[in-house]
């Protein structure tokens, strides 16, 4: 299977940064490799590089040295990444950021804020709206809490 050179590219890019910083400065100045803004807000672009430079889609056998690409991609790796990616760059007006609680594939336990509550009061997410809210008083997929 051939590598990208573009993809290879990109990701040697990255892999320099990682020498110099133990995290991906959120900006980068290429020419010195000088961290224009040292915060780190863990994007995914390193990752997700990594993934597309190796072109994996499914791994057939991990004993085989190189091993065995299999020819599908998993939907769940684009709807997962894509709620991901929303969630986090796409400044949602109706998740509520301090609060938030997710769990595996980007479901929200917790931070979706009631559709007539502005972002910034403090509202209480969709998953706590009471007993009016949902179906026996929670969301549709809210984590229902046990009294026990």
């Amino acid at each position: 299977m051939a590598v990208s050179p573009r993809g290879e590219s990109y990701h040697d890019s990255w892999t320099a940064v990682l020498d110099i910083y133990s995290l991906p400065p959120d900006l980068l100045d290429y020419r010195g490799m000088r961290a224009t803004d040292p915060s780190s807000p863990l994007r995914p672009e390193y990752a997700d590089s990594c993934l597309s430079l190796w072109l994996v889609t499914v791994v057939r056998d991990v004993r085989a040295s190189p091993v065995m690409l299999g020819d599908l991609t998993p939907a769940y790796r684009s709807s997962e990444n894509a709620n991901y990616y929303y969630l986090l760059f796409g400044e949602a007006r109706r998740f509520d950021y301090a609060s938030a609680y997710l769990r595996t594939e980007c479901n929200v336990l917790r931070g979706l804020l009631h559709p007539a509550a502005p972002p910034d009061t403090g509202a209480l997410s969709a998953c706590d709206a009471g007993p009016d809210a949902g179906v026996g008083g929670h969301m549709p997929g809210c984590a229902v809490a046990s009294s026990a």
